[in-house]
């Protein structure tokens, strides 16, 4: 055919590849002697017409080639990881549009990296856990999912995506901003007293266990809980044999808890997270707009 001469394609005339699915054809770009200009072979109106309809129906073929190779690959994944997996755009309203809301309000440049990443991603729906597999890359999440969870596990998916624990040592700042504030609890005779005294207005009851703070502030209940190996709960974090398990597990929740507590972006909670961990914090927003 001719070189100007559009390829006949399922979905139209088109004249550079993709040319159908699999397509494995290139443009290859040839510097030649009294070439034509754009401008002058546009002259035409009609041809330039022409050529934007031909453009237009191109970009059309691209989204569609994208659109097939994303079910392919959830469908190749879901054989293999025998969970039945979807892409955003797929997930029930009532998980979808609770988070999009949330967007709204948070931080900015969370909002930027979690409308980044969040359609990158497969998703699982299943009746009892909220996880991120790394194997085959897709994030479990329960019908009722809370939001900020989604966001918490969406930073762990960051996290394996572009290595961010590898890079960053999180650790050195954490143990910085804990080292300052056993030096501050000094005369307050523990962490927990020191808490108690500066910050009262986190804490929702006293049990058995200890005192304990109310669910917004979970994030940092659970970073305490990794920074003393569990010896002082607040209420909420994971288990003394979760953190002997990986030594970077504290920097992988510290940094999915950023994500989940500045995407909630409740300012008494974002106050007290940077009052705590100054150090940190200027760590992971410093990644964070380096990923944007």
């Amino acid at each position: 055919m001719e070189i100007d001469e559009p390829f006949v394609t399922e979905w139209g005339n088109v004249l550079f590849p993709p040319f159908h699915t699999s397509c494995r054809c290139a443009v290859e770009y040839e510097e030649i002697e009294n070439a034509v200009s754009r401008t002058e072979f546009a002259d035409n109106t009609q041809q330039q017409r022409d050529f934007e309809e031909e453009g237009e129906k191109f970009r059309e073929i691209q989204d569609k080639l994208s659109d097939i190779a994303g079910k392919v690959g959830n469908d190749l994944k879901s054989f293999a990881s025998g969970e039945k997996l979807t892409s955003y755009d797929e997930l029930p309203e009532n998980i979808t549009k609770p988070f999009e809301e949330g967007l709204k309000n948070a931080d900015t440049n969370v909002k930027t990296l979690l409308e980044k990443e969040m359609k990158k991603v497969s998703y699982a729906i299943d009746k009892e856990r909220i996880a991120y597999n790394r194997k085959w890359d897709y994030i479990k999440i329960k019908e009722d999912v809370s939001p900020s969870a989604m966001a918490h596990e969406l930073f762990h998916r960051i996290d394996y995506k572009y290595g961010i624990i590898e890079k960053y040592d999180f650790k050195k700042t954490l143990q910085k901003d804990f080292d300052d504030i056993l030096k501050k609890c000094v005369r307050d005779g523990s962490v927990e007293g020191y808490l108690l005294r500066k910050y009262s207005y986190m804490f929702e009851k006293r049990t058995k266990k200890g005192w304990e703070v109310f669910e917004k502030y979970r994030g940092i209940s659970d970073m305490f809980s990794g920074l003393t190996i569990d010896k002082l709960n607040l209420g909420y974090g994971h288990k003394r044999e979760y953190w002997l398990k990986d030594k970077m597990k504290l920097s992988k929740e510290a940094w999915s808890q950023y994500g989940s507590i500045f995407y909630r972006n409740d300012g008494e909670v974002t106050k007290v997270f940077k009052e705590l961990f100054p150090s940190f914090y200027e760590s992971a927003i410093m990644v964070t707009k380096e990923l944007i």
